[in-house]
C-alpha cells in the first residue's frame, strides 16, 4: 500500500484544482469515519482514507464516463496500487457513504 504521502503526490499529479483537491480531502476524512463506522472489526482506516483521498484524482484529466474512473484504475494498477483499492468489494465500494458519486465500476487490473 503506498503511503498518505505518495497518494497525495499522485492526486497533485492529476488534480490541479483546488476545489477538487479540497474534495478528495473531504472524502478522505469520511472514508477514515466509514471504516470505524461500517468497516469489519479489523479495518483498515489508512487504506480506507486512501480510497476517499485518491477516487476522484483522474477525473481532471479523464473526466468522461467512458474515462473516468478507468483510465485512473489503470494508472493505479500500473504504479503497482493494490487492487483492493479499485475492487467494488473492497473498500471502495463504501465511497457512496461519503459521497454521493458512486458509478459502481468493477476492477479493472488483471493481476
Amino acid at each position: 500500500m503506498p503511503t498518505r504521502e505518495e497518494a497525495w503526490e499522485l492526486l497533485c499529479e492529476y488534480t490541479k484544482g483546488d476545489s477538487l483537491r479540497k474534495h478528495a480531502l473531504a472524502v478522505e476524512t469520511a472514508m477514515r469515519a466509514c471504516a470505524r463506522r461500517y468497516g469489519e472489526t479489523d479495518a483498515d482506516e489508512d487504506e480506507w482514507a486512501l480510497v476517499g483521498l485518491l477516487h476522484d484524482f483522474d477525473y481532471e484529466m479523464f473526466p468522461t464516463p467512458d474515462q473516468h474512473p478507468f483510465t485512473g484504475a489503470n494508472i493505479l494498477c500500473g504504479r503497482g496500487y493494490s487492487d483492493r483499492l479499485m475492487h467494488p468489494h473492497g473498500p471502495r465500494h463504501l465511497h457512496r457513504c461519503a459521497s454521493r458519486h458512486d458509478n459502481g465500476a468493477g476492477p479493472v487490473c488483471d493481476g
